[in-house]
């Protein structure tokens, strides 16, 4: 299947009056650790996404809460794996070992629960918010964890069957009673235990991106000036960077367009340095209907709606879902408009080069739409920048737009944020304040 086996290293680890058995293996250079929990031995099913994750680079500590002897007893009633309490506290004495004895205790760890385990592990995640850096919930009991799970910080992901019915309400129920950052999973056709083909594969792939995706940004934060390899300061000493990758464009009838908000931030430097105009070029996210954080397309200025039909037969959204939600995203695009340019147009791009600037690329939907909405408005030559972009997304941008210039293109972008040292929200106010300054500079002309 993946072509990987590391050696699974069989460790015991004590939790009060037991001793717990779990499976250690560690790839070379792991980037984190995430913790298998289970009140029951590990299924070939756990045992083939923790391979999934290793051959990512993530170390990987599959633990039976329950002893051999517990579980015997609990074939019969059930009782112990249904005791969250008992699991949880097993689960800390885990953590424990990691960060106490191991020698895994400088790599940042996410759980991930299957059954009871996922209300352990959200348990575990509410007592140790400045430890756990992700949470992973696999056809889980999560609604279980009760009172945690409003007081969990912890990024959780919740991964269920379409046709496991049951189990999708509770995730519901769950999803509704959390604050911290959550997403809902589901895999197409498959049931509780995912059984389908495919579908596993599929899981093994969303736990892993969303472990990399959190481990990246739990790196630690660095010097104002110190060097980080390829990444930047901040968006600014980006954008200068990257308007040198720019100077060719310099003299034509230029338009620099920023998306809100970061990407303004990166386009001001690049404005200035070919003394362009600067304005945005509006883009909003159509986010599935039951998770709006899990993008399904965008619509962006220029009336240029992108949907990838994949994610929208994923959702379940219906026609009509789908024509409310574009209805608001457009409303939303027509208020941002009147905010940052007032009574002002839109810029007149027909016949220009338009560069549209972002602080980053991961999947590069949002700019797909924006450079349809700039070919619809005339636009002759349409360029994308970006400090960094994932490579694959690069490569799709570049069968639309006519450049594509990216400092960096890695493999892999487990986050944008981890290429800048400053990579603080930008607020509208700032985003203003760049218009405003531009504006004042000459940089935005009436019917430029």
């Amino acid at each position: 299947m993946l072509g990987r086996h590391d050696l699974v290293e069989e460790i015991r680890v004590s939790a009060g009056a037991v001793i717990l058995r779990a499976g250690l293996a560690v790839p070379q250079g792991p980037i984190g650790l995430a913790i298998f929990a289970q009140a029951g031995a590990a299924t070939a099913r756990t045992r083939y996404v923790a391979e999934a994750l290793r051959a990512r680079g993530l170390a990987t500590l599959v633990v039976d809460l329950l002893t051999e002897r517990e579980e015997h007893f609990d074939r019969i009633d059930s009782s112990l794996r249904f005791d969250i309490d008992l699991l949880a506290e097993r689960l800390l004495a885990v953590t424990a070992w990691v960060t106490d004895e191991s020698s895994l205790s400088h790599l940042p760890i996410a759980l991930v629960g299957e059954g009871t385990g996922a209300a352990a592990a959200l348990c575990v995640a509410s007592r140790k918010p400045e430890l756990i850096r992700a949470v992973v919930s696999r056809a889980g009991r999560a609604d279980l964890a009760g009172r945690a799970l409003p007081i969990v910080r912890a990024p959780t992901l919740f991964i269920v069957g379409g046709n496991d019915h049951a189990g999708l309400e509770l995730d519901r129920v769950a999803l509704g009673n959390m604050t911290a950052l959550t997403q809902l999973a589901i895999i197409p056709g498959a049931g509780h235990h995912f059984d389908e083909a495919g579908a596993l594969d599929e899981v093994a792939e969303l736990t892993a991106e969303w472990c990399r995706d959190h481990f990246a940004r739990a790196l630690p934060a660095l010097p104002a000036r110190a060097p980080w390899g390829r990444q930047f300061r901040d968006r600014e000493a980006a954008g200068e960077r990257l308007a040198a990758s720019l100077v060719h464009l310099a003299g034509r009838p230029l338009v620099i367009c920023g998306l809100p908000r970061g990407g303004v931030a990166v386009a001001d430097p690049i404005a200035r340095a070919l003394d362009a105009a600067l304005d945005v070029w509006l883009v909003r996210k159509i986010g599935m209907p039951i998770q709006p954080e899990i993008g399904m397309g965008a619509l962006a200025e220029g009336a240029a709606l992108v949907l990838d039909d994949s994610m929208v037969r994923w959702s379940g959204a219906t026609s009509h879902d789908l024509l409310a939600i574009v209805h608001q995203k457009a409303s939303e695009i027509r208020r941002h408009a009147q905010l940052y340019r007032g009574n002002a147009a839109p810029p007149d791009v027909h016949g220009k080069t338009v560069v549209l600037v972002d602080d980053g690329i991961a999947t590069g939907g949002t700019l797909r739409a924006a450079i349809r909405g700039a070919r619809k408005r005339g636009a002759a030559w349409v360029v994308v920048a970006a400090p960094v972009a994932a490579s694959d997304a690069a490569a799709t941008l570049r069968r639309e737009a006519d450049e594509v210039v990216c400092l960096s293109q890695p493999q892999n972008l487990m986050s944008v944020s981890a290429w800048y040292q400053d990579f603080h929200q930008i607020s509208d106010d700032e985003v203003l304040d760049l218009l405003h300054e531009a504006q004042r500079d000459g940089k935005i002309r009436a019917g430029a």
